[in-house]
Parts: structure tokens; C-alpha cells; sequence
């Protein structure tokens, strides 16, 4: 009687633990989002694009962000970051810091101390780049990279953040 009750047992927390899996919802879509623009390009060896690097719907207010963006550099050039100009999230007087190392963009931009922290909607930048080689080249910001922080220099945490890649395709 004993071998029937610990079979009966072991599928009752079998069954039970799959449902619990099963039942996890998944993270509310709330709408903020990281992404590139265009979202997929095509450009001809030694010609230029531009990718614009978007935020919506951001409801946490920053102050700065700091990212590293993968690509490879076998494929495409990085020919520099349009001032914050080209943006409107942070504003023209921002401050940035670009650093291309081994197919990986190193960015930073802050408002200026004095300055209000910023939500919502908006372009953060423009990246340009160059076709070097025919490929694909997939740009990718780097979760884990990936930091907010508020006037104070604290990190924010910005929950169900959406981050988004590009592709562009060198022919």
C-alpha cells in the first residue's frame, strides 16, 4: 500500500508544479520601449545610414543613461553619434560620450547638472555607420549594459522595459 500512496503522491506535486509553471504570467506590456529606427535597413558597401536610437512611454524620470550596443564591425563602420542635437529625449545641451570598442559602442549621455530629469517619448540619438562589407549585421543594446540614472547619479530600475534590435543589411 505504501508504493500506490508515494506514486499517488509524486504525481499530485508533478501535476501541481506544472500547473504553477504553466500559470506565470507574463510581464505586463506597459508600453516602454528601447528600440532602433528604422528597425531594418539596407545600404550598399561604402555608403552611410543612420539608426536612431528611440525610448517610449518611459514613466520613470532620468537623468542619464548609459548603454553599450554590439554590432559587427566586419560588416559596418561606426562613423560617429550626431550630437544630442539630433535628439529630443535629453535635449541639445546634452552630454555625450561615445567609444567604439571591438564591435561594441560604449554611450553615455546626461542632461546637465541643474537640469530636470526626463520621461516619456523621444528620440535619445542618432548612430551612423557605414557599409563595409556585404552581411548582416544585427545591433543589439546590451541588457545587462543597459543603466538609468537620476540627477543624484542613482541608479533606476525601469521595470518591463521592451528593448528592441535592428538589423542592417550590407549588399
Amino acid at each position: 500500500m505504501k508504493n500506490p500512496v508515494a506514486v499517488f503522491c509524486l504525481i499530485v506535486f508533478l501535476l501541481v508544479g506544472c500547473q504553477s509553471e504553466n500559470s506565470t504570467e507574463p510581464p505586463p506590456d506597459t508600453g516602454q520601449r528601447l528600440h532602433f529606427t528604422p528597425a531594418e535597413v539596407t545600404v550598399s558597401g561604402g555608403e552611410q545610414t543612420s539608426l536612431r536610437l528611440v525610448v517610449e512611454n518611459l514613466t520613470d524620470s532620468i537623468f542619464a543613461i548609459s548603454l553599450r550596443i554590439s554590432y559587427r564591425d566586419s560588416i559596418l563602420t561606426f562613423a560617429g553619434v550626431a550630437g544630442a542635437e539630433s535628439g529630443d529625449f535629453f535635449g541639445a545641451d546634452a552630454i555625450q560620450f561615445a567609444q567604439d570598442t571591438l564591435s561594441v559602442l560604449h554611450i553615455t549621455i546626461s542632461r546637465i547638472q541643474g537640469q530636470t530629469e526626463v520621461n516619456g517619448s523621444g528620440t535619445i540619438c542618432t548612430f551612423r555607420f557605414v557599409g563595409r562589407n556585404a552581411g548582416n549585421c544585427v545591433m543589439e543594446i546590451l541588457p545587462d549594459q543597459l543603466e538609468f540614472y537620476d540627477s543624484a547619479g542613482r541608479t533606476i530600475e525601469v521595470p518591463n522595459l521592451e528593448i528592441k534590435t535592428a538589423s542592417v543589411h550590407v549588399i
